[in-house]
């Protein structure tokens, strides 16, 4: 769900053609990348 939502934000606030569609995917996968390691560490902790 984190991954949509990102994607969408990021795709939905995209201007300058293929060059800005190609600095927003970058930005929300390397978003995403941080944020699931960041809640998969507190999920861990609160699970575990």
């Amino acid at each position: 769900m984190l991954i949509a939502l990102l994607g969408s934000y990021f795709g939905l606030k995209t201007k300058g053609g293929a060059k800005g569609v190609g600095e927003s995917s970058t930005a929300a996968v390397v978003t995403s990348a941080v944020l699931i390691v960041i809640v998969d560490y507190y999920l861990g902790e609160w699970l575990l």
